[in-house]
């Protein structure tokens, strides 16, 4: 089922949900995530990625007399004309009668989160603690600049030092917002005050040809530079006040440069950057000060401080290009990363690749070692080695995988062994192993017991918890894992299939999170073990 609902307002939308439900999301982070799946944006790119946290939920077709039993917020789908439709966020029953649209264009399907919802994904998790880190460094950063100010406001609170102040610590903001707008970042308060002055007329004027500037060095780069000097030289002027008034001298000339300023957004670009205003703002009510206050100014300032003022912007230029390059190559990679991603959740080129790889019988045995559904369309087999330190890291995956998509996936987890040398350390292991999957019923302990032997690796440690299992004989098992190996030519561990066929060597197994969905979504297994799309499968 599509939704034919613009970006960025489907995104939007579901991190306001989840937000409302308390779950920490990256906005970033679910943006990239649905607008790379091959449904976007429609209600089942936003239910695998509620599947990818293992998040319970309920998605289904409802009546109104039974709202009052919903666990809320939910998300309802609302018609349009021609099969289109939308979704909105309801936060309450009574909202169901109050709005308008929902009370006559309700499609009765709604999509309701578990009474104690979670979502849990590493990368988000990783991603949310980064956020902590460089917020308590904007906040430091913060502080450090109001002691700076309450530093030389102590001895000198004149109106002229505190005005000079708060404007070139605004130019230095709207400095840096230009730079950010200019390098692609969306702030949305700055998209919006753009917006308003002139649509699109920020990224118009940053990308025109005038705005780039030489050598790298972009009008936003120098006007950054200009006033990170220039609040620099306030900061030291508590101790010595003519560097205040060398700033001075130095911006008075700079009117010259906020005409041309205005001049190239209204009649070259023929578009109004409100930013690029903002600075010319600045720098004008900079120059009228000067010129207010030019006898004190002309008689204060050493011209010794002018060449030191240009020498400082001019290193911190030059610090600011590497700073930028790095922002603008991270910048190029998330993007790379996001067209392979959505390259890698397309199931058609999936399977054309996984077809290329030869089929290999992973048809299950008696007392197979697997976890999940054993019906399942989708059959993992993972050969690995117990003492295998990828194999353990594999494991981890795998474990994440069942715990999402135990319904409606099976793994099958096959062992490098010798039973011909039981005295051999991986033999010990897999025996035990095995041994111990015989007698466990539920798949929980299966998937406990792997882990926990995954996990240590340490058979001596592992039989604590797992005690040793008489008189089960799992010798002709573990030939049966030992021949398939070898059948299968497996030379190295871990090896992952799907369905009889080798995980094609672009894709990572971290990958199924987002493709599993798809797969199950789309493909068919036919007798031969092949995904086929559904439409071409009899």
């Amino acid at each position: 089922m599509k939704e034919n609902v613009a970006s960025p307002v489907f995104e939007d939308l579901a991190h306001k949900w989840m937000k409302k439900l308390g779950i920490a999301v990256n906005k970033d982070f679910i943006t990239q995530e649905l607008q790379a799946h091959p449904d976007y944006p429609a209600l089942t790119s936003l239910i695998d990625f509620l599947d990818m946290g293992g998040m319970k939920y309920y998605a289904l077709e409802s009546e109104k007399k039974y709202i009052t039993e919903f666990n809320y917020p939910v998300l309802a789908h609302i018609k349009e004309a021609e099969g289109k439709g939308y979704l909105i966020q309801v936060n309450t029953p009574h909202e169901w009668d109050e709005n308008e649209i929902l009370a006559t264009r309700w499609s009765g399907i709604v999509l309701i989160p578990d009474e104690h919802p979670s979502w849990e994904y590493e990368a988000n998790t990783q991603i949310i603690k980064q956020e902590r880190i460089l917020k308590l460094f904007a906040a430091a950063t913060v502080l450090i600049i109001l002691l700076a100010i309450g530093y030389v406001f102590r001895n000198n609170l004149q109106p002229l030092t505190i005005g000079w102040g708060l404007l070139s610590l605004t130019g230095v903001a709207i400095s840096i917002m230009t730079i950010a707008t200019e390098l692609g970042m969306q702030i949305k308060l700055v998209k919006e005050v753009c917006n308003s002055v002139s649509p699109r007329g920020c990224d118009a004027v940053l990308k025109s040809k005038e705005a780039k500037g030489v050598g790298g060095i972009s009008v936003a780069h120098a006007a950054l530079s200009y006033f990170i000097a220039q609040f620099a030289f306030f900061i030291f002027s508590s101790s010595s006040p003519a560097l205040l008034y060398t700033g001075m001298v130095v911006s008075l000339p700079l009117i010259i440069v906020a005409g041309i300023s205005l001049y190239s957004q209204k009649f070259i670009v023929k578009k109004w950057c409100a930013l690029c205003l903002g600075i010319v703002a600045v720098l004008a009510v900079q120059s009228l000060v000067t010129v207010l206050n030019f006898s004190a100014v002309y008689a204060s300032f050493q011209a010794v401080h002018i060449i030191a003022y240009f020498i400082t912007m001019a290193l911190i230029c030059a610090s600011l290009v590497p700073v930028k390059n790095g922002i603008k190559s991270i910048r190029e990679q998330m993007s790379a990363a996001q067209d392979l991603m959505k390259w890698k959740r397309d199931s058609d080129l999936f399977a054309f690749q996984w077809n290329k790889n030869p089929y290999i019988n992973t048809n299950t045995w008696k007392e197979e070692l697997q976890l999940g559904n054993p019906e399942a369309a989708l059959q993992l087999t993972i050969a690995c080695n117990p003492y295998c330190g990828p194999c353990a890291n594999t494991h981890k995956v795998l474990d994440k995988l069942h715990h999402i998509y135990k319904e409606v996936i099976n793994i099958q987890i096959r062992l490098t062994c010798d039973p011909d040398h039981p005295t051999d350390k991986k033999t010990i292991a897999v025996k035990a192993i095995l041994e111990q999957a015989t007698i466990l019923q539920s798949d929980a302990h299966k998937a406990q017991m792997l882990s926990d032997w995954f996990e240590w690796m340490n058979l001596e440690k592992w039989q604590l918890k797992w005690a040793p299992v008489q008189d089960k004989n799992v010798t002709a098992l573990m030939k049966k894992h030992a021949e398939w190996m070898k059948t299968a030519d497996i030379k190295g561990t871990p090896t992952i299939f799907i369905n009889g066929r080798e995980l094609p060597r672009k894709y990572l197994l971290e990958d199924l999170f987002q493709l599993i969905p798809v797969l199950v979504a789309s493909t068919a297994v036919a007798g031969n073990g092949e995904l086929k799309p559904m439409a071409l499968t009899d």
